[in-house]
């Protein structure tokens, strides 16, 4: 039995090794950035305790619900459960010899893809943003029905109302939102340490259908 996560940075557990009561040994910080997390976020513990050990956390920092989409076909056939965090509507993803997340504010970006993501943010409006992000949502659980695959959709942030009868929703209020309300520190780049994401995966199990 495999589970697949599918998400942007919220999903992928980003900078949960900053946490000042953490300390690790020496190596290199790049294990820290992208292995620390990748196995501890909200979505990988919701899985885990759903009773998938084989998890493959396949979330993108500065990803887009286009990139969860496209990473969902290609797994499509050899998973029996997928965590969909769904993330903002105004992100997308281009082709340059991989693919490549195009985020507002992802300080990583080359100057020819800013080039497009100053395009893609003049002229993709707000509902076209959250109409793309439907589109999304009700391709992955229809296909994923088709397939027998059981999905459970979150929303990370930027949530699309009205969405009940499109898959299986155990809430309605996203990771981030909720983590705010509930006063978890967070970095100066808006993502949370372990504490949050144990306690928003222990929320969402609470209303959570076992089967």
């Amino acid at each position: 039995m495999k589970a697949l996560v599918l998400g942007c940075s919220h999903a992928a557990g980003s900078e949960m090794w900053r946490d000042p009561s953490l300390s690790f040994p020496p190596g290199p910080e790049g294990f820290y950035k992208f292995d620390y997390g990748v196995t501890r976020s909200f979505a990988v513990k919701i899985a885990n305790s759903l009773g998938f050990d084989n998890v493959e956390n396949c979330s993108v920092p500065g990803g887009s619900n286009d990139s969860m989409f496209r990473i969902f076909l290609d797994h499509k056939h050899s998973v029996d459960l997928i965590v969909a965090c769904w993330t903002g509507y105004n992100r997308t993803e281009i082709y340059d010899d991989q693919w490549v997340p195009i985020a507002p504010g992802k300080e990583d970006i080359l100057d020819k893809h800013r080039d497009f993501l100053k395009q893609w943010a003049s002229y993709s409006s707000d509902q076209a943003g959250r109409l793309n992000k439907m589109k999304n949502i009700v391709s992955l659980n229809a296909i994923a029905q088709q397939q027998n695959i059981r999905v459970i959709n979150i929303d990370s942030f930027w949530p699309v109302s009205n969405f009940e009868n499109y898959g299986y929703w155990p809430v309605n209020i996203p990771f981030f939102d909720w983590a705010n309300q509930h006063q978890f520190v967070k970095t100066v780049n808006g993502h949370f340490f372990e504490d949050a994401h144990s306690a928003y995966c222990n929320y969402v199990l609470e209303h959570t259908q076992t089967s």
